[in-house]
């Protein structure tokens, strides 16, 4: 039928061929949900390592448990390999990424306000390890929206991989493990 929302409207409006639409919605390299950075790119990821700085420093004491849960317990030692192999795939990709002009807020700010969502859940948590699953996991949730909303959702399926990496980060609960192993 259309290919395109643009075609419709030329089509049924009556729109000449030389009109520019300049609608963000309109326009097929922006989405509904994606938007043009309206600042200098070096602004942008200023910003992002400040957010990301904060986010840490947020998560400072879940962090510090996990590294300690991972030196004590041989079933997750390999939860301090993976923040380095994840920030080392997106290394990779570093040009992509810092040069992407497009960026998703509402996205992000949705998918971080979950992580927060998911951190306030986990404070109910009395077993440690329970509590440790659900903080990696709200913090995974906001390294996602934080992405997000700083590179945008075409950055974020050009480095799925690398993000999706960081599942490995979240030590399985001991229900779970039990159920695996023995």
């Amino acid at each position: 039928m259309f290919s395109s929302l643009r075609e419709l409207l030329l089509g049924k409006f009556g729109v000449s061929e030389g009109y520019q639409v300049d609608s963000t919605v309109l326009r097929s390299e922006y989405g509904l949900l994606r938007y043009a950075w309206p600042w200098p790119q070096s602004h942008r990821n200023i910003l992002a390592s400040l957010l990301f700085v904060g986010l840490c420093s947020w998560f400072w004491e879940p962090l510090m448990k996990l590294f300690a849960f991972a030196l004590e317990n041989e079933y997750f030692s390999h939860l301090l390999l993976v923040p380095v192999l994840t920030f080392y795939l997106l290394s990779l990709n570093r040009a992509a990424i810092l040069t992407s002009r497009k960026w998703s807020p509402h996205v992000g700010l949705l998918i971080m306000a979950g992580g927060a969502l998911c951190y306030w859940f986990a404070e109910g948590r009395e077993e440690a390890q329970d509590r440790l699953t659900m903080d990696m996991l709200a913090f995974i949730a906001m390294c996602w929206g934080l992405f997000l909303f700083s590179f945008g959702d075409e950055s974020f399926r050009k480095n799925w991989f690398a993000l999706t990496m960081l599942f490995f980060m979240i030590p399985w609960p001991p229900v779970l493990l039990d159920t695996v192993i023995f």
